[in-house]
């Protein structure tokens, strides 16, 4: 609406091929939905205006506006998106010290530092606290919510229908805290309408769950403010396939288990028949995250881990010359996501992955050299000649599918020493703890961190030996922008595999179509390591290396 300078009471949706992918509210007024098509929308409101996506046609440096693309000529472009809603968030990170970035038009705020800054400037008091933690607070001065500045107030008596309060509420610090939060959020939406001109909606809460979840109250354009003594009842008019993680096939099984959807009768099942039913991990968390129980923190890592860039033809392309082009219009569609990352940051890998008409599927990987800017020309290059890998194991054309992606992004100052500081003794020698995040099967999303000892190593840890020569490095992820739960409407479609929300649904399939290439090429090549004389795990026999007079073998040949 902004870019086209439409009157915001105009019904509007962004197009991309024959499906919506975004709908104003106006345009929502007329009961037109995403998962239509664009004539079924032109039904319900002939005078809806539709706005295509960016496309990249076959051999262009850049995306552009073009009239009627269509799927066997173009490719989808939404770096008009990413950049502005990097400006969105520019602004979230220059007013809160804990932001994360949940999708292309969602994020979170931890506003602890913020308010906790500003409970001590205007209650000094509480700067020093009792010694015994028994000890209650002082009481709370009264807190007056006001809905030009702290938004809707969830009322306590009727949270299912999301009703306003606006007499004065009882002293409570948790009161206290929301308000002042509110308070913040109200100044921070203000500037991002002031600045970059977009409405946006928020919700206050005491976790990211319920924030989440009230966010949706009073759209568009409008904030909500849930109260502690609201949560059970608010959460209670809720179907628990809503909430975070309970939309996919943890949610089915409890649909299944249980023949409810809403939380209220959820709220009825013992913890202990949970946990039988689910497992006692799994069990516990659903129990607690149905009362409003949500321990799960705010990710302050925004930086993308790897970026892909794919396109499926239809129908196949049959020459090198066609290859040649797409593979151009991949690179420089890289090209330009790198040039938006804040952080300047490298990949060390770039990974191109084929597939035939045929159904096979390939994928081949080379580092990235080391200095000079990472430009289109130099992507595309790199491309052709892993291409030109594929061509020579067998047949190449017709091709179904070519993506090109970057992985292993690091920073220009991380993993940057001197040789000493791989030579260096005694205490600085010592194990290193890292933590790594892995995903856990409680629903379709749910991680624990753990805990993985890593032996330092001396010159020796350099000259390791690889178990198999082609190794392929780790396969490219968070290939398409996705939301983070079943709330967001704005951008998106969901995904009937993982459950998530992604603005377009073709490169998410190709995302999930790249990862099982990967996984179905790594059983194969377990197979083939499986099936060789003397099984997997046999070292190939090494070339004892002659030695000659007055010189001294060294440890890591013998």
């Amino acid at each position: 609406m902004l870019r086209l300078s439409q009157p915001p009471h105009l019904p509007l949706a962004v197009q991309q091929w024959q499906g919506l992918i975004a709908i104003n509210y106006p345009a929502r007024a007329y009961g037109i939905q995403r998962h239509i098509t664009v004539k079924e929308a032109l039904e319900k409101c002939p005078e809806l205006k539709l706005v295509h996506v960016q496309t990249w046609r076959e051999g262009d440096t850049e995306p552009g506006d073009w009239d009627a693309p269509e799927v066997g000529t173009h490719k989808v472009s939404l770096d008009r998106y990413r950049r502005e809603s990097a400006k969105i968030l520019g602004v979230f990170r220059e007013r809160c010290d804990r932001v994360e970035k949940a999708s292309i038009d969602e994020s979170y705020l931890d506003l602890s530092t913020v308010v906790y800054e500003a409970l001590l400037e205007q209650y000094p008091q509480l700067r020093h606290p009792p010694q015994d933690l028994n000890t209650p607070l002082p009481p709370a001065p009264p807190t007056i919510f006001d809905e030009e500045k702290h938004g809707k107030i969830i009322d306590i008596s009727a949270a299912d229908d999301h009703s306003q309060v606006e007499e004065e509420l009882p002293s409570d610090w948790s009161d206290l805290t929301l308000s002042l939060a509110a308070l913040h959020i109200t100044s921070i939406r203000n500037q991002i309408r002031t600045q970059l001109g977009y409405d946006t909606s928020a919700g206050i809460a005491r976790n990211k769950m319920l924030a989440k979840l009230c966010s949706s109250a009073y759209k568009p354009n409008m904030q909500a403010v849930l109260r502690e003594c609201v949560e059970g009842s608010f959460l209670a008019g809720f179907r628990f396939t809503k909430i975070k993680n309970l939309g996919g096939k943890l949610g089915a099984k409890l649909v299944e288990t249980y023949k409810t959807e809403e939380v209220s009768e959820l709220l009825k099942v013992p913890i202990d028949d949970l946990r039988v039913k689910l497992g006692l991990e799994t069990g516990a968390w659903v129990w607690q995250i149905i009362r409003g129980i949500d321990n799960s923190e705010v990710n302050t890592r925004t930086d993308t881990k790897s970026m892909l860039s794919a396109k499926n033809f239809r129908p196949c392309v049959n020459t090198n010359e066609s290859a040649h082009r797409w593979l151009r219009v991949l690179a420089e569609d890289l090209s330009s996501r790198l040039l938006e990352d804040p952080a300047h940051r490298r990949p060390k890998t770039l990974t191109l992955q084929h597939k035939s008409g045929g159904g096979v599927s390939k994928s081949k990987s080379m580092p990235v050299p080391k200095g000079g800017e990472l430009t289109g020309e130099v992507i595309w290059g790199m491309a052709v000649g892993l291409l030109r890998v594929v061509e020579g194991e067998g047949r190449c054309f017709p091709c179904a599918l070519l993506a090109v992606g970057l992985s292993g992004f690091e920073g220009r100052e991380e993993g940057v020493q001197g040789i000493a500081g791989f030579l260096v003794k005694g205490q600085n020698h010592a194990p290193r703890t890292l933590v790594v995040q892995e995903r856990e099967e409680r629903g379709d999303e749910m991680r624990k961190a753990e805990e993985v000892q890593v032996e330092g190593r001396g010159l020796r840890g350099f000259f390791k030996r690889k178990s198999t020569a082609d190794e392929e490095p780790a396969p490219v992820q968070d290939a398409a922008p996705t939301t983070d739960g079943p709330e967001l409407e704005e951008f998106g479609e969901k995904c009937e595999r993982c459950g998530q929300f992604s603005v377009d649904k073709q490169e998410h399939d190709d995302y999930h179509f790249a990862m099982d290439m990967v996984a179905e090429e790594r059983q194969q090549a377990q197979a083939e390591r499986t099936q060789q004389p003397g099984g997997a795990g046999k070292e190939p026999t090494r070339k004892k290396v002659k030695v000659e007079k007055g010189q001294t073998r060294l440890s890591f040949f013998k």
